[in-house]
């Protein structure tokens, strides 16, 4: 069984193909494939109406797993999310872009392409919010709401 594997296989020449030496193919995509990813702004859109109630966000790394302490999130306006660390002082308020740069190199970050580093203190970005912004990016695309896109 093929799992997120693309095959390129000939398709049958017709008789002029076969005379020109032009071969046909085809790429087959498992089922296990992801579909495209929707842009940003129906993302944020999105990602903004699953937060409107607070939620207890599990804290998650590519490398690592659920690991360390979680925490909880919700959208109250503005171009932000609102973070609830347990250990920290003061709640924080994660901006639009942090969550924009997290998703736009999603692929490369869980496939291990690109390490979270790049994302903390460059060459992608400089941020000091990856914890919040990679595990809030991973709970919204594993839950059942980001499947009704």
């Amino acid at each position: 069984m093929l799992t997120n594997t693309r095959a390129i296989l000939p398709l049958l020449s017709s008789n002029e193909d076969k005379k020109s030496g032009v071969v046909r193919t085809t790429t087959l995509r498992s089922r296990s494939e992801k579909p495209k990813k929707i842009e940003f702004d129906i993302f944020w859109s999105k990602l903004k109406s699953w937060l409107s109630g607070r939620q207890r966000i599990v804290n998650w790394t590519a490398n690592s797993k659920e690991i360390g302490e979680d925490f909880e999130a919700v959208h109250a306006g503005g171009n932000y999310i609102i973070v609830y660390p347990e250990s920290a002082l003061c709640v924080q308020r994660v901006p639009k872009n942090d969550f924009k740069v997290i998703y736009e190199n999603w692929d490369g970050y869980v496939t291990g392409l690109i390490p979270r580093s790049h994302f903390v203190k460059g060459p992608i970005s400089s941020s000091r919010f990856t914890k919040y912004t990679i595990s809030i990016i991973h709970q919204y695309l594993n839950s059942e709401e980001s499947k009704k896109i």
